[in-house]
């Protein structure tokens, strides 16, 4: 973590608004460059992914299948449009 630019934090369980600002805030004290955080909230039956807008800046929040750990396509979906930008060799 010290060597990146950018980091994406991804965790998987209820979050509601204050754990989630508690935890930036953490995580900001901690970590020197950019950084967002992930939130896949798992809703026992779900069917699709719901996008849930806080309207906190660093922070992505979804309502996800609770079956959703091993269903690629909801992760195609939720990862569609975040690229690496370096790799380490």
């Amino acid at each position: 973590m010290s060597n990146s630019n950018s980091i994406l934090f991804v965790r998987w369980g209820a979050v509601s608004v204050p754990e989630a600002v508690e935890l930036q805030s953490v995580l900001s004290e901690m970590i020197q460059g950019k950084f967002n955080i992930l939130f896949l909230d798992p809703i026992a039956g779900l069917k699709d992914v719901n996008e849930i807008d806080w309207g906190i800046k660093g922070i992505c929040t979804v309502q996800v299948p609770s079956d959703g750990p091993s269903d690629d396509s909801m992760w195609d979906y939720v990862y569609n449009g975040l690229t690496l930008t370096k790799t380490y060799s």
